[in-house]
C-alpha cells in the first residue's frame, strides 16, 4: 500500500521524506508499510507482521490494543518500545478509513542516544521537532563540555601558577642565599687578603734589600692578581642577582680615562709599549655617570691589549656619536697591535668563562670572565660592546655609553705630584680581626696618626663617647654588631655636638649599600683590602693634609656614599 491509495496529498516519495518513522496498519493492526529510516532499524518489521510482535505499547495505558481502541484515542500520544532494542517511538495514531497510520519519530533525549541506536540527525524529517531539541541538546551538551574544559584548564593554570609562584619564591630565596653566601665569602676571603696585602705594602715602604724588594713586590703583585679574579667573580654574581647598581655622580670623562691608563702605565712601561690617549674635542668634560664602572671597562679592554700585545703601540679614544639636550652617547675604543681574534672566536667573547683560544689561559692567564662583565656593566649604563680584529692583526675593542649632561660645574685641581702627605689627628678604628688591626694601626701611624684599636661595637660606642677622635674606621661586620648600628649609636649619643666624620670599612663589597650607611650616618665606605693611596684619598676629604693641598678626587665607588 502507498500514500496515494491512502488518499493523502503527498507523493509516496514525498511521504517517505516526511515521515521516515511511519508505521500504515491494517484493521487488525498488522504491517502494511513502514518509513525507510524505521524498515532499516528494524528490518523483521515488514509487511504481514503484527505490531505486537516487534512492539510494546508503553503509552497510554489501554485495556487492549485493537483498531477501535486505538481509534478511540487518536489525540493521544502513543510511545512504542522496539522488543529487540533501545529504540522508543512516539507520536500519533491517524485512522483513514479502515487504517491506522502512525505518524511519529524517536524519542532521544541526548545525543548519546541517536548513537546507541544508529541514527543520525539526517534521518529525521525537516519538521521534526525531535530534531530542534537534539540540536538544543547537543549545544547544551557542547556548552557544558566547553565549560567543563575552561574548567579544568584554569583548574590547570592555577595549578601551573601556584607552581610558577612557589618556583619564584624558592629562586628568589636561592638568590639570596647566593648573595648571602656571597657577601660573607665576600668577606672571609677579603679580609685575610687585606692583612697580606697591607702587610706587604707596608714593607714594602721600608728599607729592603733588592731580594727582598723583589720578593715582596712580587708577592704583592700576585695578591693584587688574585684579589681582582675574586673582583670579577664578585661582581659577575652582583650582577647576576641583580644586587649591582650604577651610580650617577658629576665627574672628569677626561680624568677617567686618564686615570684608567695611568694605571696600566707601569705594565705598558714593562713591555716598552706606548699608549696614545684622544678624546674627540667635542666631547664635553662634565657629564653625570658611574665613572668607576667607566674605568673598570676600559682598565679591563686596555688590560687586555698590554697582555696580548709584545710591541708597537696602544690606543684609546673616546668618540661623541650621539647627542641630546641632557644626554651624551659616548663610544669609548681601545686599539692593540697584538695576536688578533680570528672572526668565529669573536662570537663568543663576551660570554662567561669564555676565552678566544684555550692555550690563552694557559700563556696569558685570566678567568675568562672581564669581558662579560664589561659586557653587562655596559649595558646597564644603556651601551653596547663589540670587537674588530683579525688573527695576526691586532684588535679593537669598543663599548658604549649613554651619559647625563652634568649641570654643575666641575673643577678638576691637578694632584699634586712628587709632595707627601702628612696629617696629623687622634683616630678611632673599630675591627675585630688582629692582623687587620696591625694594618689599619701600621698604615695610619705612618700618614702621622694616632689611632686607638677596639675589636667591638660596645667598646667602639663607649670610646667615641668618653674620648675625641677626629674619625673613627668602622668595620662592617662585627661580632656583636654591624658598622652601621655601630655608627647609629654614636650619631645618636653626639646629638647636635659635634660630627666626627665615620668610615665604613668593609671587606663585604657585595654587600655594601651606600644608601643605608648614609642613613645611617657614615661619610664614606672604603673597601678591603684597600690602596694606600686610596686611603690617603679617603681621608684627605676629612681632615686637611699638611705640606700639600690634596686634590678635588671624583666621588667613587670606593670613597663616595
Amino acid at each position: 500500500m502507498v500514500a496515494a491509495e491512502l488518499n493523502l496529498a503527498l507523493a509516496p516519495s514525498e511521504f517517505a521524506a516526511a515521515f521516515p518513522f511511519h508505521i500504515v496498519l491494517d484493521d487488525e493492526l498488522r504491517v502494511l508499510q513502514v518509513g525507510a529510516v524505521l524498515g532499516r532499524l528494524c528490518p523483521a518489521l515488514i509487511e504481514g507482521e503484527a505490531l505486537s510482535e516487534h512492539f510494546t505499547l508503553q503509552r497510554p495505558v489501554l485495556s487492549q490494543l485493537d483498531f477501535d481502541t486505538v481509534r478511540k484515542h487518536r489525540q493521544s500520544l502513543f510511545v512504542l518500545r522496539y522488543r529487540d532494542g533501545q529504540l522508543r517511538l512516539r507520536g500519533e495514531f491517524v485512522a483513514q478509513g479502515r487504517h491506522l497510520f502512525f505518524l511519529g519519530s524517536p524519542w532521544v533525549t541526548a545525543m548519546v542516544d541517536m548513537h546507541q541506536v544508529g541514527l543520525a540527525l539526517n534521518d529525521f524529517a525537516v519538521h521534526d521537532p525531535a530534531v530542534d531539541l537534539l540540536f538544543l541538546l547537543q549545544t547544551k551538551n557542547k556548552a557544558l563540555a566547553d565549560a567543563q574544559e575552561l574548567s579544568c584548564r584554569l583548574k590547570e593554570q592555577k595549578d601551573n601558577l601556584k607552581v610558577a609562584m612557589l618556583a619564584t619564591e624558592v629562586a628568589e630565596q636561592a638568590s639570596r642565599t647566593k648573595s648571602e653566601f656571597l657577601a660573607m665569602m665576600s668577606h672571609e676571603i677579603r679580609t685575610p687578603m687585606n692583612g697580606v696585602l697591607g702587610m706587604l705594602d707596608h714593607l714594602l715602604a721600608s728599607d729592603l734589600s733588592l731580594t727582598q724588594r723583589n720578593c715582596a713586590a712580587t708577592a704583592a703583585k700576585s695578591g693584587k692578581s688574585l684579589l681582582g679574579i675574586i673582583d670579577n667573580i664578585l661582581d659577575f654574581s652582583k650582577i647576576e642577582a641583580g644586587k649591582l647598581q650604577l651610580e650617577s655622580v658629576d665627574f672628569s670623562l677626561r680624568r677617567a680615562v686618564a686615570d684608567a691608563v695611568e694605571l696600566l702605565s707601569y705594565q705598558a712601561g714593562e713591555k716598552h709599549l706606548q699608549v696614545d690617549v684622544d678624546v674627540a674635542p667635542d666631547i664635553l668634560d662634565d657629564l653625570a655617570g658611574d665613572a668607576v664602572r667607566i674605568r673598570q671597562v676600559l682598565v679591563n679592554y686596555l688590560g687586555n691589549a698590554i697582555k696580548f700585545s709584545d710591541s708597537g703601540r696602544v690606543a684609546v679614544r673616546a668618540r661623541l656619536i650621539g647627542e641630546t639636550d641632557t644626554q651624551a652617547t659616548i663610544r669609548f675604543e681601545v686599539e692593540d697591535s697584538g695576536i688578533g681574534i680570528d672572526a668565529v672566536k669573536q662570537r663568543t667573547l663576551f660570554e662567561p668563562f669564555t676565552q678566544a683560544d684555550a692555550s690563552t689561559t694557559r700563556k696569558y692567564q685570566g678567568t675568562g670572565l672581564g669581558l662579560a662583565i664589561c659586557k653587562k656593566l655596559t649595558a646597564l649604563m644603556g651601551g653596547e660592546v663589540g670587537v674588530c680584529s683579525e688573527a695576526g692583526q691586532g684588535s679593537t675593542f669598543w663599548f658604549t655609553a649613554r651619559l647625563d649632561k652634568s649641570i654643575a660645574v666641575h673643577t678638576v685641581r691637578p694632584e699634586a705630584t712628587g709632595t707627601t702627605m702628612a696629617f696629623r689627628g687622634h683616630l678611632l678604628v673599630c675591627e675585630d680581626d688582629p692582623v687587620n688591626q696591625m694594618v689599619a694601626e701600621l698604615h695610619l701611624n705612618a700618614l702621622g696618626f694616632t689611632v686607638d684599636v677596639v675589636e667591638n661595637g660596645v667598646d667602639a660606642v663607649e670610646a667615641a663617647a668618653r674620648t675625641h677622635y677626629d674619625l673613627a674606621m668602622l668595620d662592617m661586620r662585627l661580632p656583636d654588631m654591624d658598622g652601621l648600628e655601630v655608627c647609629r649609636a654614636i650619631r645618636a649619643h653626639q646629638g647636635d655636638s659635634g660630627h666626627m666624620p665615620i668610615i665604613i670599612w668593609t671587606a663585604s663589597m657585595l654587600g655594601a649599600d651606600r644608601g643605608r650607611a648614609a642613613e645611617a650616618g657614615a661619610d664614606a665606605m672604603l673597601g678591603k683590602p684597600f690602596e694606600p693611596s686610596a686611603l690617603k684619598r679617603t681621608l684627605s676629604r676629612f681632615l686637611a693634609a699638611r705640606d700639600t693641598r690634596p686634590a678635588l678626587i671624583p666621588f667613587t665607588q670606593d670613597t663616595r656614599i
